[in-house]
């Protein structure tokens, strides 16, 4: 994304003519630092997308407001994102229900984020680069993407609540009063045609939307 409007959006994984997405691995990642770097030079600000897999999922905390707290539940990266913003990813169980997972995501950020910050697979900046946000700006000069920590461990603390949210949801369902519907009276009907007949239509999967990017 480029601090232009006027200029494209590149997405480097996007799927082109029908082809699929493409996903990199950490080496492709480090192989594309040449390319990234000459578009940040010509002014565009570099994201990446961290993608769960079944092993791990990502959980973004975006403009953080209580760093002691984002701490707490043992982050796997903090980054200095801009001159005042800091976010946090945390790694957590890839078997953790997705619901639930969206469920604490969507409540950290609104206790202790961005609270308008929406999709759980949702795009962060890359450290190493610069934030080319006009308003950052200084004699022509922006500030750098940095790691203020990493550790690149799973949170276990945020693994277990995730796990504990998931079923404490399951046990509400379950205590809900089953509602039953009254008994028909006895009718003679006749149908004429043919039943409806229904088809799944496909669904269409977009990327995060980087205008939700606040830093």
């Amino acid at each position: 994304m480029s601090k232009d409007p006027k200029q494209p959006t590149f997405n480097l994984g996007k799927g082109r003519d029908g082809e699929p997405e493409k996903f990199y691995t950490a080496q492709e990642l480090v192989d594309l630092i040449p390319t990234l770097s000459y578009r940040n030079a010509k002014g565009y600000n570099i994201f990446i997308t961290p993608i769960p897999t079944e092993e791990r999922r990502f959980i973004l905390l975006d403009d953080i407001k209580d760093l002691d707290k984002a701490r707490a539940m043992k982050p796997a990266l903090i980054l200095q994102t801009s001159p005042k913003s800091k976010q946090a990813l945390y790694i957590v169980d890839g078997k953790t229900p997705e619901h639930a997972a969206r469920h604490v995501f969507n409540n950290m950020n609104r206790e202790n984020g961005d609270p308008k910050i929406s999709g759980l697979v949702h795009p962060m900046r890359l450290a190493g680069f610069t934030n080319r946000k006009p308003a950052y700006e200084d004699n022509g000069k922006f500030p750098f993407v940095q790691i203020v920590e990493a550790t690149g461990q799973k949170s276990d603390f945020l693994s277990d609540f995730i796990f504990k949210v998931a079923m404490e949801k399951e046990e509400e369902l379950e205590r809900m009063p089953t509602i039953k519907s009254k008994p028909k009276k006895e009718q003679i009907m006749v149908h004429s045609g043919f039943g409806s007949r229904h088809t799944q239509q496909p669904a269409i999967a977009t990327g995060s939307d980087l205008n939700d990017i606040k830093d």
